[in-house]
């Protein structure tokens, strides 16, 4: 099995830019080892293409957390509770 078809996700080694997708959500969530997390920014300090990713990576997140927390409008709301309704009594 080669190093590619086999990932330990505890090697801590250097980080490559498939390595940092796979780690990406543990290093925003500040979850992962001291160690892996600094050969991620050292990669990052380096890659700007994986600067790039991680600044959309961040946005992507912020943006689903602000549609997740805006309030629907009553009016909407209301609507779609009624045609849900009438649905579910057909």
């Amino acid at each position: 099995m080669s190093r590619d078809d086999h990932h330990d996700h505890h090697d801590h080694g250097a980080v490559d830019c498939r390595r940092l997708v796979d780690l990406l959500g543990e290093y925003v969530d500040d979850q992962l080892p001291a160690d892996q997390k600094q050969a991620v920014e050292r990669h990052i300090d380096q890659c700007a293409p994986c600067v790039a990713f991680l600044r959309q990576y961040r946005f992507a997140a912020a943006a689903t957390r602000d549609v997740m927390l805006a309030k629907v409008p009553t009016e909407l709301e209301d609507r779609l509770l009624s045609f849900l309704r009438d649905r579910t009594r057909r």
